[in-house]
């Protein structure tokens, strides 16, 4: 999973003040196409869908890797448990 491109997104340079941040908001953005510029609304409700697709993303890889985690924690304490029962089982055959 990539970086989300409103993180790619570079930093204004300092005191460019607000009318450079909503110029750079206002820029044609390549997925409509190359059409009008969308409005500072649009942008604004744009990215933030993409920011909540990324974090919701983000989370089901979580989530995901935590299962992964917890099923390979299960399994070794099952190993864990079966030696220790071999162990016991040949103390006793001796």
């Amino acid at each position: 999973m990539g970086r989300p491109d409103w993180l790619e997104r570079p930093a204004l340079p300092v005191g460019a003040g607000a009318g450079a941040a909503e110029e750079r908001e206002t820029q044609t953005e390549p997925e409509r196409g190359g059409q009008e510029p969308a409005t500072v609304q649009e942008d604004r409700r744009r990215r933030r869908r993409r920011r909540r697709r990324w974090l919701l993303e983000l989370e089901l890889e979580l989530e995901l890797e935590l299962e992964l985690e917890q099923e390979q924690e299960q399994e070794l304490e099952l190993e864990l448990e079966l030696e220790q029962q071999q162990q016991l089982q040949h103390r006793f055959n001796l």
